[in-house]
């Protein structure tokens, strides 16, 4: 779950919602800070972070980080 996109996000600086260091402030309000979640993602994307998170961990080999590493890669090559 670490290295899916979905996972990650900057929470500072939201115009007009939280704006007294939110990273901060949603580690001390989860409810809050999962509503947020909810919102950014949308329903269909945060079902699936939420199965992740319930799914079992499993270790990664070098072939999962080679493909991580290239859909990253590409990823980063959209954006620019």
């Amino acid at each position: 779950m670490k290295y899916y996109p979905d996972n990650a996000s900057a929470k500072c600086s939201i115009p007009g919602k939280y704006t007294t260091g939110c990273h901060q402030w949603m580690d001390h309000h989860p409810i809050e800070h999962v509503e947020w979640v909810k919102e950014w993602l949308g329903p269909e994307r945060y079902e699936r972070l939420r199965e992740l998170d319930i799914d079992p961990p499993r270790i990664h080999t070098d072939a999962d980080h080679r493909e991580l590493a290239a859909d990253l890669k590409a990823k980063l090559k959209e954006l620019q």
